[in-house]
């Protein structure tokens, strides 16, 4: 082989280096460099504002979705709510008496009583009673005489 200098290139890599020359240089016309600082401008701007704004606004769906998800819930909550106001069973709650006891107070068995008649109450409140049909003139003398009965005893304050 020759012995080359430091100046001189092998010819097929000159003219691999003037082709890419030709093209870059193109290339180059090709560009419009008041688009491109346009475009670069517009997108320097945009950034500037998402980081702006707050992040909810930035996860505008997710928040409509836990919106819509919110709407859903109360909508299957309020039919719910019908269907079984529909069926006339009431929800039974559980509510406390302001009532103070002392044990000491009761009498013998008086204590396993009370209890015995607190553990009937859910049961009771839970069996579902029909209506009363007909009325008070289809009752008899004796029905009627128990009932006039019964309501003087709750108009004077007693219990039946």
């Amino acid at each position: 082989m020759d012995a080359m200098t430091d100046d001189e290139l092998p010819d097929e890599l000159a003219r691999a280096l003037e082709t890419l020359d030709e093209r870059a240089a193109k290339r180059a016309r090709a560009v419009d460099a008041s688009r491109v600082a346009r475009l670069v401008v517009e997108r320097l701007r945009r950034e500037s504002e998402q980081a702006q704004r707050p992040q909810w606004v930035r996860h505008w769906r997710a928040v409509a979705m836990a919106a819509a998800a919110a709407v859903v819930l109360a909508a299957v909550g309020v039919a719910l709510f019908r269907i079984q106001a529909h069926r006339g069973a009431a929800p039974v709650a559980s509510t406390a008496l302001p009532v103070e006891l002392d044990p000491q107070t009761l009498a013998e068995g008086q204590g396993e009583a009370l209890l015995k008649a607190v553990e009937e109450i859910p049961a009771a409140a839970a069996q579902e009673t029909e209506p009363a049909i007909g009325s008070v003139e289809e009752l008899n003398e004796q029905e009627l005489q128990t009932l006039l009965h019964d309501m003087e005893q709750l108009d004077s304050g007693g219990a039946l």
